[in-house]
């Protein structure tokens, strides 16, 4: 358990400890930031983001939808993103300007219903931090919610077999990938 109450696995440092060694390898200029051991500035002016396992405690639980977060910043924002599933063998990509991928195959987000929310599928890592209100409004306008978000929520957004992902408390390692995983896959990333 970390010092923030959260779990923390061999597995969450191993896999943080691979990426940090290939990452510094390959582009040793560059500055890493991960969930489980800080910061090592860099100077290139480009910055990594890692988050080993988004979703440990399912994870710790024998849930197969945790993912491998890594994302790569600069000057314009987040110029690559994955999310890889590994235990659904499923990893969804984008650089910016070249566009969004699921296994190396074009993915993009669900076109917009003329209906508004009405059949709507609304993901979100849980309903702990939402009101009554929140939940009541979502379900009049027709929207159904389910949970089991997190990376797995964003994935299912840009391969179009859901149409949002709300994810109300996150930190950078947790979302760094999936503005421009979204914005490639022909969809909008936005703040509540």
């Amino acid at each position: 358990t970390k010092g923030d109450g959260t779990p923390v696995t061999q597995a969450d440092r191993a896999a943080e400890r691979f990426l940090r060694s290939a990452l510094r390898q390959r582009y040793p200029a560059d500055g890493i930031l991960g969930e489980e051991d800080g910061e090592d500035a860099g100077r290139s002016g480009r910055r990594w983001i890692i988050d080993p396992i988004d979703g440990t405690r399912p994870f710790t639980h024998g849930v197969p939808l945790y993912a491998n977060l890594l994302a790569l910043l600069d000057d314009d924002g987040t110029a690559l993103g994955v999310v890889n599933l590994p235990a659904l063998g499923l990893t969804v990509a984008a650089a910016r300007g070249l566009g969004c991928s699921a296994n190396g195959k074009p993915v993009r987000v669900r076109q917009p219903s003329d209906q508004g929310l009405r059949e709507a599928m609304v993901m979100t890592s849980g309903v702990e931090t939402w009101t009554t209100g929140q939940l009541n409004a979502l379900g009049a306008a027709g929207a159904r919610l389910r949970t089991w978000g997190d990376a797995y929520g964003y994935a299912l957004v840009a391969c179009g077999r859901v149409d949002a992902m709300v994810d109300p408390v996150a930190a950078l390692w947790d979302l760094a990938p999936m503005p421009v995983i979204i914005a490639e896959a022909a969809g909008r990333f936005t703040s509540l």
